[in-house]
């Protein structure tokens, strides 16, 4: 075996030992890399999900509205072939929204 190749079995072994160390440490449960919620916020509700795909006009790529129904969320993604990834259109805060244009509906 060439050295190169024995070094990259030894790289990939050290690299599997801290995975399995972080995953395995006392504390490490599934919430831990989750977002925490702003300071004062409350908790934040597990997420209840609505997925959209519709035709944007003049957008060739696919695109994604993300609707979470228990926090009162939108949030919209295009996805992006050139760069192979997923970009972050927009998101809007439902329950501000709705509070917003209480009592604005006319006749």
């Amino acid at each position: 075996m060439r050295r190169q190749q024995r070094g990259l079995i030894v790289l990939n072994g050290a690299l599997l030992a801290a995975l399995a160390a972080v995953c395995l440490a006392p504390g490490a449960g599934a919430d831990q890399g989750a977002p925490q919620p702003a300071a004062g916020a409350g908790a934040r509700a597990r997420g209840t999900y609505t997925l959209l795909s519709p035709r944007i006009a003049g957008v060739q790529e696919g695109s994604l509205f993300i609707i979470d129904a228990a926090n009162r969320e939108l949030a919209v993604v295009r996805w992006e072939g050139s760069r192979r990834e997923l970009i972050t259109v927009g998101h809007r805060d439902l329950s501000a929204d709705a509070a917003a244009t209480t009592g604005t509906r006319t006749r």
